[in-house]
Order: C-alpha cells, then sequence, then structure tokens
C-alpha cells in the first residue's frame, strides 16, 4: 500500500518552549503521532487522482499537488483560505525532499528549511508572527544538532545552546525578553545536571 507523508516541525505547532521537562516529553511524543498519522491520513483518503486539490485540516486550507500511484511527486502548496501560501515544498517519490517554507496567515515566513526523505537536514530558521527571527539551528537526519539560537518575539536573545543527537548537551544560556542575563544550565545528553 503506498502513502503520502507530511512532517510539519513541533516548534511550528508549539512556538513557545515548555520549561517543565516531563511536558516535554509528553508535548514530543503527541506531537510525533499527530504529525505522522493525520496528515497522512488525509493525503491516503485524497489519492488516486493524477492532480489534487482538497482539505488539508478544520481550517479549510487547501492543498495542491501532483501523484503518481498515489504517492506524492511534485511540487506541493497548502493555502490559507484567501489563497495565500502556508506551505511550499516538494516531493519526491512520497519523500519530502529539498526546500519547504511555510508561512504565518500575514504572509510573513514561519519556517524555512530542508528535508532529506522526509528528515529535516541542514540549516531550519523560524520567525515569529511579527517576522522577527524565533529559531535557528540544524538539523541531521531529523534530529537538532549543534549550536541553537532562540530570540523573543522584539528581537532579543533568549537562549542559546547545543544540541547533540536531538538531546540538550552543555551548557544553555538563557536571557529575559529585556536582554538581562537570566541563568544557564547545564545538560548532558537530555538530562538537566545543573
Amino acid at each position: 500500500m503506498a502513502y503520502c507523508v507530511v512532517s510539519l516541525p513541533a516548534e511550528l505547532i508549539f512556538p513557545y518552549r515548555a520549561y517543565v521537562l516531563s511536558s516535554i516529553s509528553l508535548l514530543k511524543e503527541i506531537m510525533k503521532i499527530i504529525l505522522t498519522l493525520f496528515p497522512m491520513a488525509l493525503l491516503w483518503m485524497s489519492c488516486g487522482t493524477r492532480s489534487t486539490t482538497s482539505m488539508i485540516d478544520e481550517t479549510t486550507a487547501e492543498y495542491e499537488g501532483f501523484l503518481t500511484s498515489r504517492i506524492a511527486d511534485s511540487s506541493w502548496t497548502w493555502n490559507f483560505d484567501d489563497g495565500s501560501p502556508r506551505v511550499t515544498g516538494e516531493y519526491v517519490n512520497g519523500s519530502q525532499e529539498g526546500s519547504w517554507t511555510y508561512y504565518w496567515e500575514n504572509g510573513n515566513k514561519k519556517a524555512q528549511g530542508s528535508f532529506s526523505q522526509n528528515r529535516q537536514n541542514g540549516v531550519w530558521t523560524l520567525w515569529h508572527e511579527n517576522g522577527q527571527k524565533y529559531k535557528e539551528g540544524s538539523y541531521e537526519n531529523g534530529q537538532k544538532t549543534g549550536d541553537w539560537t532562540v530570540w523573543w518575539n522584539n528581537g532579543t536573545k533568549g537562549e542559546s545552546g547545543t544540541f547533540r543527537g536531538g538531546k540538550w548537551h552543555g551548557t544553555w544560556t538563557y536571557w529575559n525578553p529585556d536582554g538581562k542575563f537570566d541563568r544557564t544550565e547545564m545538560w548532558n545528553s537530555g538530562n538537566f545536571v545543573r
């Protein structure tokens, strides 16, 4: 059975970091389930024609793209009700590939980065709805890696640190929205040290 998969980074759904560690793990698991099954089911149900336009969710966003043997295989665009782009990207044999761009309803970019075989790869940049940069860092095979920086919606740096194997690692530094230092934390492979 062939199917189509759409992946959305969790940051796009939950744009503000939860500081309770158990909540973070729970949210990640919930988002994995939702973001894997829901879009896949929608695309699978709509498969069967060469060119398709249909509903992606309850906000009545429409999408357009081509299917080959019920597998997404072309440039795809999801639109808001007014027809402006919500998500644009490329599928190759059912896999998200290359550059993908997500937009806020006001037309500002929400996120931009690349996929390789349905996994985020390379530098990803996310923006607040007001256009200020929100997050920037790299992915390798779908896992956060290397240095990441997060900014408040007023443009001041909010936090910075390193990911290793998709987990917080090393020193993380936090600042208040006014730019004043808040605290540092030490992490070891996703485990809080101090």
